[in-house]
């Protein structure tokens, strides 16, 4: 930020951090089912999906726009509207900008 005063650097910096939103996109690959207090994220379970070998529980997260998908092995005992706890694996996660833009 050559050529600008300390007060121009600052704002800059301060306009530059409100435009960046940082997202982590995952795949159900990536999720794992856990006990709610060691979960980063919790939810719903809206449906579950028996298919055999696996299960799909679809999972309503308060301020999500959409139901998160998570597989689970084919016997579970989890029913929907009953409360599930999930962990990302992070190193497999996805970041995306504000605009949708891979980071």
């Amino acid at each position: 930020m050559m050529g600008l005063t300390k007060m121009e650097q600052t704002q800059k910096r301060l306009a530059l951090s409100h435009m960046v939103e940082e997202q982590a996109g995952a795949t159900m690959e990536d999720l794992v089912a856990v006990e709610e207090a060691d979960a980063d994220i919790a939810g719903d379970i809206e449906i579950i999906e028996r298919l055999g070998a696996e299960t799909y529980a679809y999972v309503r997260v308060a301020g999500q726009p959409a139901d998160l998908t998570l597989r689970l092995p084919g016997e579970t005992g989890h029913r929907p509207g009953s409360r599930i706890g999930l962990k990302l694996d992070w190193s497999r996660a996805h970041w995306f900008d504000a605009d949708g833009r891979v980071l």
